[in-house]
C-alpha cells in the first residue's frame, strides 16, 4: 500500500502545482482591480470595525450579531490586512484569489476520495478528479466571488467547509480523535465566516451516505456537536431571534415596503404556491445558468427574469421533478449524479431562506460557489452515460466555452465603471448600477456625468429609495450656484426622511452661505438633535456661531472637532477666529501660523494673525502680516491701520 502511495505522489503533486499555478494564472489580473462601492465599502473600506484604529478584534465579533450577514471572522480578516498592509487592493484581492486556489486543491482531495468510492477499479480517478477540479477552478460562475472583495466570505467559508468534510471523512477511515476534534473546529471557523456554514451537518450526513456507512444511531451520535453549533448558529444568524425576517424567502412574507413583481402567468396563484414557483425557478436558474452561462451579470433583476420566462414558469417545478425522478432512476447506473445533487440542494439550500424580492440579490452567482461542486458532479456522472469519443467532445466543448466566458467576463471586474457600464450595457433600466456609477462619478468630482446619472434615475425610478440620488445631485447642484434647485432636492429627501441628517446638514449650509443665520441655525439645531457627534455638522455649527459673533460657543464647536481630526484645515482656522474674538491670543496666533504653514488658502488670516499680534503689542509682526494681507488684496479696516501705523 506504501509503496503504490509513494508511485503516484509525483502524478499527484504534478496535479496540485498545475491547479495552483492554472488558477493563479487565470485569475492574475484581478490583483489589478480596485474596490467597489457596491459592499466594498460597506463591509469592508467604510466599515468602522475594519477602518478605525478605535475599534478592536472583537468589535468584529460583535458587529451585526443576530443578522444574516454576521460573519465575524471575515471582518475579523479583513481587519489584519488593513492592519498589516493597509486598504491596498491588491492585498486584498490577492487574500481572494489565494484562497480561490487553496479551495481547488480541496475540491481535488475531495474529488479523488468521492470517485474512489463509486469507481473504486477505475485508474483514471485521478484524472477525472483534477478535471473536475481544474474546471471549477475557472468556471465563469466564480468570477463574482474571486473578483469582488466582499465575496472573501464566500471563499473562506467554503476553505473551512470542504476542510472539515475532508477531515471528518479521515476520522471515519482512521478513528483518530484528533482528526475529529479538527474537523469540528473549521466546521465553527466556517461558521463565523459565513451562516451558510450551517448547512455543513448535513453535509456531513451526505459523506456517511457517500462511504456507505450503516448505524443511523451513531451516525446521529457522532454528529451531536455539530448540532449544536448548528443551533447556535441559528442563534447568532437570528433565525431564532428573529425568524420571519431571517426566513423571508421561505415564509412568504416580504420585506417592509417590498412589492416584489410576478408576471400574470403565477400572479393569481396562492401565495404558497407562488413560493414554490419562484423557488424552482431560481433554483432551475442557477443549474441551466451554470451550465449555459451565456449572460453573466451582478445585477440580474427579477422582474426582467421573471417576464422573460413568464410562460415557463407554471411548468418548472414539474421539469425539476422530472429531472430529479430521472437522476433517481439512474441511481444504481451512475449513482454519482444523485449524491452530486445532494450536495447541490444542501449546500444551496441558505439560498432560498433569504428574500428573493430585490434587484441584486434573486439569483446572484456566488451562491453557487460551493454548490457548483455538487452540480460538477451530476454532470460527470452524466457523461459515464456516453461512449468515450462523446464524453471527451462534450469536456472540449463545454471548457472552452466556460473558460472564454471566464476570460471575456473578467476584465468587467477591474472597477467601477467597467462593471456598471457593461450592466447597464445589457439593461439600461437597471436601477442599481444607475445609482452606483453616478456615486462614482460624484465621489470622483465628475459632476457633468454624475448629474447625468443622478436625473435618470430619479425620473425612471421613482418608486425606488431616491434619498441618495436626491441628496447628491442637490449637493452638486449647491456647488454650481443653483441653490433654489439645490434646496428642493434636499426638501425631497427631508420629505421622505424628515431625520436624515445629511439633507438637514445641507439645508443649513445653503442658508450659511447666504448669512440668514436663523434658518441655518434652525435646520443644524434639528441636526444635532438626531446625531450630536456628526462632525462636518459640529464644524458648520462652529462657523454659523463665529458669523454670529458668539466666538465662546463657536470654540466649544470647534475645539469638539479638533478632538476628532487635529489636522483639519478648516477647523483650525474656525479654533484660530474663535480664540482671536475671546481674547486668547496666543493660542489664536498659533492656530494661524499651523494653518498658513500648511495650506495657504486663507488669505484673511494673515489679517487676523496681525490683529492678534497686535493684541500681544508685537507691532512689527502685525505690520508685517498686514501687507501681506494687503497684497494678497484682503480688506483692512483703515481704524485698525491708523492704530497700528501709530505705534
Amino acid at each position: 500500500m506504501s509503496g503504490n502511495w509513494f508511485r503516484k505522489v509525483p502524478l499527484r503533486g504534478s496535479i496540485i502545482a498545475f491547479l495552483i499555478v492554472a488558477t493563479f494564472l487565470i485569475y492574475f489580473q484581478t490583483l489589478s482591480f480596485g474596490f467597489l462601492n457596491f459592499d466594498d465599502g460597506q463591509f469592508v473600506t467604510e466599515n468602522e470595525v475594519v477602518s478605525s484604529d478605535a475599534s478592536s478584534f472583537a468589535d468584529c465579533f460583535r458587529y451585526k450579531f443576530g443578522e444574516h450577514d454576521y460573519f465575524p471572522l471575515t471582518y475579523a480578516f479583513f481587519r489584519l490586512l488593513r492592519l498589516l498592509f493597509g486598504f491596498n487592493p491588491v492585498v486584498f484581492h490577492a487574500t481572494n484569489l489565494l484562497f480561490h486556489i487553496a479551495n481547488v486543491v480541496l475540491i481535488f482531495f475531495l474529488c479523488m476520495r468521492i470517485l474512489a468510492k463509486f469507481w473504486p477499479s477505475r485508474k483514471n480517478n485521478e484524472l477525472s478528479a483534477a478535471i473536475i477540479a481544474f474546471i471549477f477552478s475557472f468556471h465563469p460562475i466564480h468570477v463574482e466571488s474571486v473578483s469582488w472583495v466582499i465575496d472573501l466570505k464566500d471563499l473562506m467559508f467554503t476553505f473551512f467547509y470542504l476542510s472539515a468534510l475532508l477531515l471528518y471523512w479521515k476520522w471515519i477511515e482512521d478513528r483518530k480523535i484528533v482528526f475529529y476534534y479538527l474537523a469540528f473546529f473549521l466546521a465553527l471557523l466556517s461558521m463565523l465566516s459565513k451562516s451558510t456554514a450551517i448547512t455543513l451537518v448535513a453535509a456531513l450526513f451526505w459523506v456517511d451516505l457517500v462511504i456507505g456507512r450503516k448505524g443511523l444511531k451513531d451516525m446521529i451520535l457522532e454528529k451531536i456537536p455539530f448540532l449544536l453549533l448548528t443551533l447556535t448558529g441559528f442563534y447568532i444568524f437570528g433565525l431564532f431571534t428573529n425568524p420571519g425576517g431571517a426566513l423571508l424567502g421561505l415564509t412568504g412574507g416580504m420585506a417592509e415596503g417590498a412589492a416584489p413583481y410576478f408576471p400574470a402567468s403565477v400572479a393569481s396563484l396562492p401565495v404558497f404556491l407562488q413560493r414554490i414557483v419562484i423557488a424552482s425557478f431560481r433554483l432551475g436558474f442557477w443549474i441551466m445558468h451554470s451550465v449555459f452561462p451565456f449572460e453573466l451579470n451582478l445585477f440580474l433583476m427579477r422582474s426582467v427574469l421573471l417576464e422573460k420566462y413568464a410562460l415557463l414558469l407554471p411548468f418548472i417545478p414539474f421539469l425539476l421533478v422530472a429531472g430529479f425522478s430521472g437522476i433517481w432512476l439512474l441511481r444504481k447506473k451512475t449513482p454519482l449524479m444523485l449524491y452530486g445533487l445532494a450536495f447541490l440542494l444542501i449546500t444551496l439550500s441558505p439560498a432560498f431562506a433569504k428574500s428573493d424580492v430585490g434587484i441584486s440579490i434573486f439569483v446572484p452567482d456566488r451562491y453557487m460557489y460551493l454548490p457548483l461542486l455538487g452540480l460538477l458532479l451530476v454532470l460527470s456522472g452524466l457523461l459515464v452515460l456516453f461512449q468515450q469519443r462523446v464524453r471527451w467532445g462534450l469536456l472540449i466543448v463545454f471548457s472552452i466555452f466556460w473558460g472564454w466566458r471566464t476570460i471575456d467576463y473578467l476584465p468587467v471586474w477591474k472597477n467601477n465603471y467597467t462593471l456598471y457600464d457593461y450592466c447597464l450595457s445589457l439593461n439600461p433600466e437597471s436601477s442599481v448600477p444607475r445609482l452606483n456609477r453616478a456615486m462614482s462619478y460624484f465621489k470622483e468630482g465628475k459632476n457633468k456625468e454624475a448629474l447625468i446619472d443622478f436625473d435618470f434615475y430619479i425620473k425612471h425610478f421613482p418608486y425606488e429609495d431616491t434619498d441618495a440620488a436626491y441628496l447628491n445631485r442637490g449637493a452638486i447642484l449647491a456647488s454650481q450656484g443653483d441653490t433654489a434647485s439645490a434646496m428642493n432636492d434636499f426638501q425631497a429627501v427631508l420629505r421622505s426622511d424628515p431625520k436624515n441628517t445629511g439633507a438637514l446638514l445641507n439645508c443649513g449650509n445653503i442658508y450659511l452661505a447666504k448669512n440668514e443665520l436663523d434658518n441655518a441655525r434652525e435646520y443644524f439645531s434639528t441636526a444635532y438633535d438626531i446625531d450630536s457627534t456628526n462632525y462636518l455638522l459640529n464644524k458648520k455649527i462652529a462657523s454659523l456661531y463665529n458669523k454670529a459673533g458668539n466666538h465662546p460657543v463657536a470654540l466649544r464647536f470647534a475645539e469638539k472637532c479638533h478632538a476628532q481630526d487635529a489636522g483639519d484645515i478648516d477647523v483650525l482656522r474656525l479654533l484660530g477666529v474663535s480664540n482671536l474674538f475671546v481674547g486668547n491670543l496666543r493660542q489664536a496666533i498659533d492656530f494661524f501660523s499651523e494653518v498658513i504653514d500648511k495650506e495657504d488658502k486663507y488669505p484673511d488670516l494673515w489679517y487676523y494673525r496681525a490683529m492678534a499680534y497686535f493684541g500681544i503689542k508685537d507691532y512689527s509682526r502685525a505690520k508685517s502680516d498686514v501687507e501681506e494681507a494687503k497684497r494678497r488684496n484682503v480688506k483692512c479696516d483703515p481704524e485698525f491701520e491708523k492704530k497700528l501705523y501709530a505705534q
